[in-house]
């Protein structure tokens, strides 16, 4: 279990000309860099520790290659024939153009890079043609076959890690109840405001701070897998 925080101090000058819009800019920040640093622990977690499969089924000459149709179907199989739970609901085919219906699917979170390859897949559904929109998350691009995927910037990557030297991206896909966040107990995210009179004899910085202590867990290694691919 390892503990993680961060703070800001607001000096006394600033509060007395813009202390309600500056204290709330600083404790919304605060809580997307609490956020993030859960993501990228997380991340490094799965990235150490999922099971790893190697695309070898596209048309690259290197190891992994790119990703394609054949290594997404065999790693969702996997997960399957482990009866992992798939995350997202069945979307049913509608009567309306150029859209289609989408599997009950597993999670798929990997690198913006692979926005290309992905969308030009055969058989790729971009998130705009589903026949509902509900329960879509912006960081969506769309589907194949049993997987949904999510992109970031912050998505897992080994430099170098190919055989002929190219950048390696893990696309980590996972199932229900597959991983999660472990909280200390009574020890859950705070966040932690202190006046001035608590910054010394003077009295004029106030702080802005979050705190937390978890470990991000696997739970089950069959229902979690790590697809590695390069870009062609």
């Amino acid at each position: 279990m390892s503990f993680y925080g961060s703070w800001i101090a607001i000096n006394e000058q600033v509060q007395l000309q813009h202390q309600c819009p500056i204290l709330n800019q600083a404790a919304i920040r605060l809580g997307v860099q609490m956020r993030i640093t859960e993501d990228e622990l997380t991340k490094d977690m799965l990235s150490a520790t999922a099971n790893m499969i190697n695309c070898t089924s596209g048309v690259s000459a290197d190891l992994p290659t790119e990703i394609n149709p054949t290594d997404i179907l065999e790693a969702t199989t996997r997960l399957q024939s482990a009866d992992a739970m798939t995350i997202s609901a069945m979307i049913g085919a509608e009567n309306k153009f150029g859209t289609g219906p989408v599997y009950s699917a597993f999670w798929c979170m990997t690198h913006t890079n692979l926005i290309p390859g992905l969308t030009g897949m055969p058989g790729f559904l971009p998130k705009y043609a589903y026949a509902k929109q509900e329960n879509v998350l912006n960081s969506e691009i769309g589907s194949f076959a049993y997987a949904r995927f999510l992109v970031s910037s912050a998505g897992s990557t080994t430099p170098n890690g190919s055989v002929n030297g190219q950048t390696v991206y893990n696309s980590i896909i996972v199932g229900g109840e597959s991983y999660g966040i472990i909280d200390q107990d009574s020890y859950k995210p705070q966040f932690i405001y202190l006046p001035p009179q608590y910054s010394g004899p003077l009295a004029q910085n106030s702080t802005v701070a979050w705190k937390t202590a978890m470990v991000p867990r696997i739970f089950n290694d069959q229902w979690i897998c790590m697809l590695r691919s390069t870009l062609l």
